[in-house]
């Protein structure tokens, strides 16, 4: 049960991960560092941390057609899969 909103946890906090993506020239960069930093304080697995400078907001959409994407589609696959028991 979580002290603060009195709701049930979905995961305990030592299940808790936390992935994100985010490009260099995001103009909430700075936030989404800070949110990333909240998260370790409180315990969640942040290590799923990719920043890819030079890309658009939205460039994960170019899978199979550019590079970055393809990386960045690895990247969180490679994350994922032992989350899931499949690695």
């Amino acid at each position: 049960m979580d002290r603060w909103t009195g709701r049930r946890r979905i995961c305990s906090e030592a299940e808790a991960s936390f992935f994100k993506e985010v490009v260099g020239a995001l103009a909430v960069l700075g936030e989404s560092f800070q949110l990333e930093e909240n998260a370790r304080r409180a315990g969640v697995d942040v290590s799923g941390r990719n920043v890819f400078p030079g890309q658009q907001h939205t460039f994960q959409m170019a899978a199979g057609r550019a590079p970055e994407a393809d990386d960045a589609i690895r990247r969180l696959a490679d994350w994922v899969r032992p989350r899931l028991g499949l690695a």
